[in-house]
Formats: structure tokens, sequence, C-alpha cells
């Protein structure tokens, strides 16, 4: 079974660095053209979010996080 990573973050400088070594590494064959998508998560703290992102994932490199902006205030 071929490998399908799932790069959170992968549009940070980080998460970005991590796609471009991963690709580099032989994993940027497309199967059938659904092993390497975009996927953008509006917000992280609902509850199953990830679940239909995650169906057929083998591997989840977590490079994404939140990133306080001085001006940006949580409401809830």
């Amino acid at each position: 079974m071929a490998a399908t990573i799932l790069i959170t973050g992968a549009t940070g400088l980080i998460g970005f660095r991590i796609l471009l070594v991963v690709l580099a590494a032989g994993h940027s064959e497309l199967a059938s053209g659904d092993r390497f998508f975009a996927v953008i998560i509006p917000d992280f703290i609902v509850d199953g979010i990830f679940d239909s992102v995650l169906q057929g994932i083998t591997h989840i490199i977590h490079a994404g996080f939140l990133v306080p902006v001085p001006t940006y205030e949580l409401t809830t």
C-alpha cells in the first residue's frame, strides 16, 4: 500500500519546507488523481472537522498551528 500523507500547515513556512522534502523523497506520484490534494480547514476547534480528511491517510505530519496576531481577538 502506498503512503498517503496528510501535512497540516503546508502553506506555512515550516509546513511548506516539509512538503518539499516529502515530494523530493518520492511521494509525488499521483494514483488516480486522488493522492495529492489540498484541503483548507477553516476552524480546527470544530468536533470531527478532520473526519472526512483522514479517510485513507496512512501518515500525518502536523506542522500547522495558530499564530497569535496582536490585533486578533478570539470571540466565542
